[in-house]
């Protein structure tokens, strides 16, 4: 019983530590063509979460810090998979911030749904020191490794207790 205490609140912990608290700022509906691009410009200032779900078709998002009109060939960062888009853009980034949206070519036209979060913690920042831009496959690899290090130390504490 005791085991099972231990380890809930450990969990608790780690959640509790890690966990971001965000403001839905707005929600954007839209419709784009085949092989057309969708524009929006974000001005606001502070660490913020793009979400784009794709409703009907697929759209991909393209960001970027110096181009108003982010394309498919100039972007800082993208975010092309099948299904929802996810973007992290840090305080530091320079503002105004070029948003585009590509409707995939294989459907005739694509509906979605952006919801542009407002990220309330000091952590989403600070996990990213010197940063200027957006984040790197690097700055993940370094991220992953502090919550594997972290992970792996609260497993030894829990064995040392038990054992």
């Amino acid at each position: 019983m005791d085991l099972c205490l231990l380890w809930c609140f450990l969990l608790a912990l780690l959640h509790v530590t890690s966990a971001q608290t965000r403001t839905l700022l707005q929600s954007l509906s839209g419709e784009v063509g085949a092989g057309n691009f969708s524009y929006y410009k974000l001005t606001r200032k502070g660490s913020m979460q793009l979400i784009v779900r794709s409703i009907e078709g697929d759209v991909d998002l393209y960001v970027s810090e110096s181009n108003p009109q982010p394309t498919y060939e100039d972007y800082d960062f993208q975010s092309a998979t099948f299904g929802d888009e996810f973007m992290d853009i840090p305080a530091s980034s320079k503002r105004p911030i070029g948003i585009g949206i590509y409707g995939h070519p294989f459907s005739e036209h694509s509906r979605y749904r952006m919801d542009i979060f407002w990220v309330l913690t000091e952590e989403f920042d600070e996990l990213r020191p010197g940063m200027s831009s957006f984040p790197t496959q690097e700055t993940a690899e370094e991220e992953e490794s502090v919550f594997w290090t972290i992970s792996i130390n609260i497993l030894k504490i829990l064995f040392e207790v038990l054992f």
